[in-house]
């Protein structure tokens, strides 16, 4: 069998074979990034609004960014200890800018520590910049 993206062989059971199949969980990122085939209003599930998929790396990055600010928000100061649960980690230029490329969105340069409410807000509302 061959990768629906790279073309690279690789082994797979039968019984778990489709009609595209990947190498890697990359391949397959890069291929439905690159064809939009469930992204956006291609989507079975598209009501509009923001992405809320950012690549395989995206949880790894997100822990990296947390750990790297301390677990504590860049504009307020909360730290995660009393702010009472995980704070949230905000693409300071927009994820949908880098038209799929999740590699470069998920840069830790481009990622910000935030308390949900009010800071990573206030991000998304404009009302400060990045």
């Amino acid at each position: 069998m061959n990768c629906s993206k790279c073309g690279k062989p690789f082994d797979k059971k039968p019984s778990v074979i489709y009609k595209l199949n990947f190498c890697s969980v990359e391949c397959m990122a890069h291929y439905y990034s690159e064809t939009g085939m469930f992204s956006g209003k291609n989507s079975g599930t598209w009501a509009g609004g923001d992405i809320n998929y950012y690549g395989p790396n995206w949880l790894s990055q997100r822990k990296k960014a947390r750990e790297r600010d301390s677990y504590k928000c860049q504009d307020c100061g909360i730290t995660e200890e009393q702010y009472g649960h995980e704070l949230s980690v905000h693409h300071i230029v927009h994820f949908r800018k880098f038209k799929g490329d999740w590699v470069l969105a998920n840069e830790l340069t481009n990622l910000v520590t935030l308390c949900e409410y009010p800071c990573h807000r206030k991000r998304h509302s404009n009302k400060l910049h990045g």
